[in-house]
This record gives structure tokens, sequence and C-alpha cells, in this order.
């Protein structure tokens, strides 16, 4: 009588990419400092679409504010804003993010 294998608890560990394959942020994160982690979480294609898609549509509803309000009021009440430039701050943690986690570059 042969036995089966013992159950784990453990998910099963995905075979590693071939080389030159894509690999995406979470695999590239993974086991490494919470910072790099934390940071790979902001530095994904998913969050840097949807930061751009935020902005577009930003920009769209401020020229609309403008034509209605005029140009003087709409940079003071939206281009000069705290949570305008917070978009720009996001998106530069974004890049930069993008960057750090797939450090150490490669030619």
């Amino acid at each position: 009588m042969s036995q089966a294998p013992p159950a784990t608890d453990s998910p099963p560990v995905p075979p590693a990419p071939a080389a030159g394959a894509f690999v995406g942020t979470r695999e590239r994160v993974r086991g490494r400092a919470w910072p790099i982690r934390v940071l790979g979480w902001f530095s994904s294609v998913r969050s840097a679409g949807a930061l751009i898609a935020l902005l577009l549509a930003v920009i769209g509803g401020a020229t609309a504010y403008e034509t209605a309000y005029g140009r003087d009021v709409a940079a003071v009440v939206i281009y000069q804003s705290w949570w305008f430039a917070g978009i720009f701050v996001a998106l530069a943690v974004n890049i930069f993010g993008a960057a750090a986690v797939r450090y150490p570059w490669r030619r």
C-alpha cells in the first residue's frame, strides 16, 4: 500500500518566469524589504493608469470650470489646490517606484 503525500496548507509555488519574460510588480517585490513592497504597490501599471485617468478627468473638468468661471478663478480653485498637486506627487511616486522595484538595472 502506498500512502498519499501529506497535505500542506501553503499554496503551490509558481514556476520561475523564462529569461526575458515580463515580470509583474507583485512578483518583483515578493520577499524584499517592506518599504520596497509598499513602493511596489504604488508603482504598478494599474495604479499609473488610474492616476493618468484621474488627471485626465480633473483637467477636463477644470477646462469646463475655466470656461464657466474664468481663468483666474480656475487657477485658484483647481490648479493651485493641494489635491491637484497631490495627483502629480502620486504620479511622481509611481514613476520613481516603477524604477526602484526594478533595481538593479541591466543593460
